[in-house]
């Protein structure tokens, strides 16, 4: 069951993983690191991320959605809102098409 959301991120920019884009992966770290880790530290979470993808890239380029959970869980590691990525019980990956900037729409929700 999942309860009400803890935080949501919007990220903007070239939607990339952890193998093809450093910016992508500063811009996520960035946006995670404003929210306060006291808000989800040791619990269980369920992360829903909803990425919009320019319709020329969405079915290359090694996106698929588990390549592109990866960055989001790595971050959300890194930068303290869980101390161990083995605590997201639920994930939700989707792909999208944008014809407007590509971007990252992330939900995270306490697992109870």
């Amino acid at each position: 069951m999942i309860s009400k959301w803890m935080f949501k991120v919007n990220v903007i920019g070239k939607v990339g993983t952890n193998s093809s884009n450093g910016e992508w992966r500063q811009n996520l770290e960035s946006e995670l690191s404003k929210v306060s880790p006291s808000l989800t530290y040791g619990r269980k979470l369920s992360v829903d991320a909803m990425f919009w993808i320019n319709p020329n890239r969405v079915n290359g380029n090694k996106l698929d959605c588990d390549n592109l959970a990866k960055p989001v869980l790595d971050a959300i590691k890194k930068v303290g809102i869980t101390h161990d990525d083995s605590l997201v019980y639920d994930l939700h990956v989707s792909k999208h098409i944008s014809f407007a900037d590509e971007h990252l729409e992330l939900t995270v929700s306490e697992w109870a």
